[in-house]
C-alpha cells in the first residue's frame, strides 16, 4: 500500500508513482513555437504550458483522477471547474476568461 511519500512525490511529479512520464506517452505536448506562460499556474506543480488547451489536458489527466479540480468544456468556449468536494461550488466560464486569469494568449 503506498504511503505518504509515494502520494505525496505522486502529486509534485504528477505521474503515476514509480512510472515516469515520456514525452512520448504524454498526451499533454507543450509547443515549442510558442513562448511558455509563466509557472505559477494553480495545480501545475511547477510546469509551463504552451496553449491553454495543453494545460487544460495536463489538468484533466493528472488532477481528474485523484479528485483535484480540473476544468471540463461544457460546450464551445465555456468551462466548468470539475470538482468533487462538497464544498466545492459550481464556477462556470469561458475561454476567455480562463486565458486572462493565466496569462494565456488567445485562440486564433
Amino acid at each position: 500500500m503506498p504511503g505518504a511519500t509515494t502520494l505525496l512525490l505522486f502529486l509534485l511529479a504528477g505521474a503515476p508513482a514509480g512510472h515516469p512520464v515520456t514525452a512520448q506517452e504524454s498526451p499533454v505536448k507543450e509547443a515549442a513555437a510558442r513562448p511558455a506562460t509563466p509557472a505559477r499556474l494553480p495545480w501545475a506543480r511547477g510546469r509551463s504550458f504552451a496553449t491553454l488547451d495543453a494545460y487544460l489536458a495536463y489538468l484533466e489527466q493528472y488532477n481528474g483522477p485523484i479528485d483535484l479540480p480540473w476544468w471540463r468544456e461544457i460546450r464551445p468556449g465555456v468551462y466548468e471547474k470539475m470538482v468533487r468536494l462538497p464544498e466545492g461550488s459550481r464556477e462556470v466560464v469561458t475561454r476567455t476568461q480562463l486565458e486572462r486569469r493565466w496569462g494565456f494568449a488567445p485562440l486564433r
